[in-house]
């Protein structure tokens, strides 16, 4: 593009036609039809090969080729002589300052450049030109000029220039003459708003008004277009519509008060000033509508506004992509972050993992050492017992028959004496046996009680973890608090000497509290290795009291309980009163539908629990209203019922993931679960009492 400027309000843009062939590389002659009213633009491709040393045929044949081609558009009408003043001008030289001529300047024009000093493009046009004026425009010769006589009068002047002239904003155009001789009802009628619309849509309307009175249609309508400069070419293309065929304005003010009359034609133009001031309706509706403003201003404005819009998206887009790439250096280190910490967990896993198993290991054959030589001796202990007893037996009745004897002679007393101290022997032996029963049952005391100790060791490191947690918190808060205190101080550091010994002074604060928290971590870990252990020692001794009181325990005071397994004893009351009458027998359905509830109540799939909250915490709680449990409640009673719920209720508690029953200690005198001290005290009691009862027994 060369260049861009305004005249008699119209924009012309100027284009290098050779530039534009080259870069486009069109290969046949076209025609460029612009959005403005200007010449349209004749190129071609340029060889490259063309220079000045081409033969003169060559270039006589290039002329006439863009000479018939000029001709061709000036016959048809798509180049025209005339501006959109109806003045003479050159369509082909529109980037010349001086686009106005008479017939005689023009013709002089055409003929100076068609001898080909502006190129060879330019001759072919301008003969083309010169040819079209002298063809169909010869009248418009002018008489020789008059030295003598001149044009004396006084002459009108323009108030402003066609470039300065003021048109009606947003752009409007007015159509007259519309046929109103339908009369409907005593009223004119024409034409509506959607009608006239849909006749001109090709200039991109954008409203139509048209005006009635009291008497009808006034056969006046009133375009409005696109405000901005798109809009400005639009209404220039309709007002030359009309202009092409003399139906603008100053031919529709001429014919209205000629004798002959407009006829029925329409006539159009774009409103002006002239328009704008008028006291009738096409007046009113245009100060109603818009206001008066130049060419010049409104396309200021336009392009102020484009350029700032452009601005304001620049600066959009600057920010965007600033806020990208601070997140992408965000999500970067996220990511490296979550690899790290991925990385040490999986590290962690494995060695806990390792761990577990190796402990397990030892822990299972340490077990199974410790029960087999526990089982050979309590084996052993048995059958001495059992001979003891038979011995002490045999011993009591030789004892209740010598001394029902009597005893006349010293051999008889010897013998007696002897067998006395026979039975004193095995009397010692049997002392020494139940001593080291004894002995064993206290080791296994000791081991529990040892094990108690170790759990109450356990709660305090995890009470130690607890705090050790909080105050690892409660230091990266202050880490996280230092850190923007000193992002500020540095931000700061330039008022001077105290912001730097501030500055300095948390960044020694914030290496001292790091170290610090290095330290808790350290302390974590091996709190949180100490707890395992004690953990896994604790979880051993349940296990082993679950084994002994299994052997040893009893339903009267401490002894193994089951949880999760259902009560029988109110599904048995339940099914005698409900299937008293069933020829199958009241045990068939007993059986069946403990066995169904049985299954039910340990799938995992079946979850009537509900999540409700309790101060700042959140508690498991049955949902009574579960459909089954409705049924349940219904088919058999209150007592059937609460044997479920409590069996839910225990599996949620002690194996909520598993959902099958588990036994733990139990204290049946007080209906809870019994501590480690209580196993250890009902087992310290029981040999205790065996011992008395075999003493009742001798």
């Amino acid at each position: 593009m060369r260049g861009v400027f305004f005249k008699n309000t119209q924009l012309y843009v100027i284009f290098t036609i050779e530039s534009i062939a080259h870069y486009a590389g069109w290969n046949r002659t076209e025609s460029i039809q612009l959005p403005f009213p200007c010449a349209s633009l004749f190129v071609r491709k340029m060889d490259s090969s063309n220079s000045s040393s081409e033969s003169g045929d060559c270039a006589c044949d290039e002329v006439e080729e863009f000479e018939d081609l000029a001709t061709e558009e000036l016959e048809k009408g798509t180049i025209s002589v005339y501006n959109r003043n109806g003045e003479l001008w050159c369509p082909f030289c529109f980037a010349k300052k001086k686009v106005q001529y008479k017939y005689g300047e023009l013709v002089q024009h055409a003929a100076g450049v068609a001898r080909g000093k502006r190129g060879l493009e330019a001759a072919g046009k301008h003969k083309a030109l010169l040819k079209y004026l002298k063809m169909h425009m010869s009248n418009m010769e002018e008489p020789p000029k008059e030295r003598v006589v001149r044009l004396e009068q006084q002459t009108p002047i323009s108030e402003t220039t066609v470039r300065d002239e003021k048109l009606v904003w947003p752009w409007m155009g007015i159509i007259v003459n519309i046929n109103n001789s339908v009369i409907v009802d005593g009223k004119r009628v024409g034409p509506g708003n959607n009608e006239i619309k849909s006749r001109f849509s090709r200039f991109n309307l954008k409203d139509v008004q048209t005006k009635w009175n009291y008497q009808g249609h006034l056969g006046v309508a009133i375009l409005e277009f696109q405000k901005d400069m798109i809009g400005y070419g639009d209404a220039q293309d309709f007002e030359r519509s009309f202009m092409e065929v003399g139906r603008c304005k100053r031919d529709w003010e001429t014919k209205r008060i000629s004798s002959e009359g407009p006829g029925k034609e329409l006539y159009g133009w774009i409103a002006n000033q002239q328009d704008y001031n008028k006291e009738d309706v096409i007046g009113k509706h245009l100060r109603n509508k818009g206001n008066l403003r130049t060419v010049a201003e409104v396309n200021t404005a336009w392009l102020q506004q484009n350029n700032q819009l452009v601005q304001n998206l620049d600066a959009t887009i600057q920010n965007q992509n600033q806020m990208l790439q601070d997140s992408n250096r965000q999500v970067l280190s996220l990511q490296s972050m979550v690899a790290k910490t991925e990385k040490a967990r999986h590290d962690a896993e494995l060695a806990r993992r390792c761990m577990e198993q190796l402990h397990k290991e030892e822990l299972h054959a340490v077990e199974q050492e410790a029960n087999r030589a526990m089982q050979m001796r309590e084996d052993e202990i048995k059958k001495d017992q059992q001979k003891l007893i038979i011995e002490l037996e045999k011993v009591q009745i030789r004892c209740n028959e010598l001394e029902m004897q009597e005893v006349h002679n010293k051999t008889e007393q010897m013998k007696r004496e002897k067998e006395i101290n026979e039975n004193e022997t095995k009397m010692q032996l049997y002392r020494r046996i139940e001593d080291l029963y004894k002995a064993q049952e206290a080791k296994k005391l000791l081991l529990i009680k040892k094990q108690e100790g170790e759990s109450n060791s356990l709660l305090v490191d995890q009470h130690k973890q607890q705090k050790l947690l909080v105050n690892r918190h409660r230091v990266e808060q202050e880490i996280q608090a230092v850190e923007a205190v000193l992002e500020t101080k540095k931000l700061e550091a330039n008022q001077g000497l105290e912001g730097i010994s501030r500055m300095q002074t948390l960044e020694d604060k914030l290496e001292e509290l790091k170290a610090h928290k290095e330290d808790l971590e350290e302390l974590n870990k091996c709190l949180t290795y100490k707890e395992r252990e004690l953990n896994d020692e604790v979880q051993n001794a349940h296990k082993v009291a679950v084994k002994v009181l299994e052997k040893k325990g009893d339903e009267k005071h401490v002894g193994v309980k089951k949880m999760g397994d259902l009560d029988q004893e109110p599904w048995k009351v339940a099914c005698k009163k409900k299937f008293k009458d069933s020829p199958d027998g009241w045990e068939v359905h007993f059986a069946t539908a403990v066995s169904q509830w049985d299954e039910r109540v340990r799938d995992v799939q079946w979850d009537p629990f509900k999540v409700i909250e309790v101060g700042e915490g959140h508690e498991w709680r049955l949902n009574d209203n579960d459909e089954k449990l409705i049924e349940l409640r219904e088919e058999y009673g209150e007592a059937v019922f609460d044997t479920v719920t409590t069996a839910l209720e225990e599996l949620q508690k002690y194996n909520a993931s598993g959902r099958y029953p588990v036994p733990i200690p139990w204290n049946y005198i007080q209906n809870r679960k019994a501590t480690l001290g209580e196993v250890i005290q009902f087992l310290g009691t029981e040999p205790a009492k065996r011992a008395g009862k075999r003493k009742r027994r001798a």
